[in-house]
């Protein structure tokens, strides 16, 4: 799995790298990262304020729709977590991933 990531990650430099016109960095490094967090076996709900920059930096309706998807994928989590919705105490262990 890890030769998988490792290879899709270098495939897509490559790519940037063969493109006709140059790509901003910062644009390439926003690539990466959602890359790596997408491919890494491991995922806390913290790395989803990783992300933020990059979509605000493409344009308003890309972070719009990050930040709608990510929320409501925090609610679930947490309401998951909680057992019921006021969020006084969230245990992943107990309640399960």
């Amino acid at each position: 799995m890890k030769w998988r990531m490792v290879a899709s990650i270098v495939a897509v430099a490559v790519w940037y790298r063969l493109r006709p016109y140059p790509v901003p960095l910062f644009h390439r490094w926003g690539t990466t990262l959602f890359l790596v967090l997408t491919a890494a076996p491991g995922f806390g709900v913290q790395y989803l304020a990783w992300l933020s920059p990059w979509p605000a930096a493409i344009g308003l309706w890309p972070m719009v729709l990050y930040h709608a998807s990510a929320s409501v994928f925090l609610a679930i989590v947490y309401t998951l977590w909680s057992g019921r919705i006021p969020w006084d105490y969230a245990n992943a262990y107990i309640r399960g991933w």
